[in-house]
């Protein structure tokens, strides 16, 4: 299955939750084009082609399972990124690496539960303590494997739970 396809399916794993997500308005495609350039001007490297298409549908969500980070404001006549958390937390996490070394560098697209950074490098998405940045074993092919399977996996655990909450009264 194409990457496009399973970030739509994604979406409606997103709707279709237990638990609400807000989804904000996707960015237009000429926004899209000036991201990897203006990344790029700030030593960061590229967003991936799964996670632009994903802020050309959402730009951005919020919720229960995770916070995708988006791009907050952009001057579209410089064509710079005026505000993005992506910036914000990728320039934090990469604090001590080189300007120059953008393969070894990462992205921070969002955050779980308030201490775990989700970050894109080495072409996956991986999860990281954001005091650390140690990585968690969680290691994932694109943002649609790790939408899907984080809303999966808290799903049956929660019903799970009241399954066995129930049972015990």
């Amino acid at each position: 299955m194409d990457i496009y396809k399973l970030i739509d399916n994604a979406f409606e794993a997103i709707k279709n939750a237990d638990k609400k997500t807000t989804l904000h308005p996707g960015i237009p495609q000429e926004i899209l084009e000036l991201i990897n350039p203006d990344l790029s001007r700030l030593n960061l490297p590229p967003l991936p082609a799964d996670y632009l298409y994903l802020l050309g549908k959402s730009c951005g969500c919020w919720g229960h399972y995770f916070d995708l980070y988006g791009i907050d404001k952009i001057d579209r006549a410089n064509g710079t990124i005026i505000e993005s958390a992506i910036i914000d937390d990728s320039q934090l996490l990469n604090r001590f690496e080189g300007d120059d070394d953008i393969p070894s560098k990462g992205l921070v697209v969002g955050y779980m539960h308030y201490r775990i950074w989700i970050v894109y490098r080495n072409k996956q998405y991986q999860l990281l303590d954001n005091e650390s940045c140690l990585p968690l074993l969680n290691v994932y092919d694109s943002i649609a494997d790790l939408i899907t399977e984080t809303i999966n996996t808290a799903d049956v655990n929660a019903r799970k739970a009241e399954a066995e909450k129930a049972q015990k009264k």
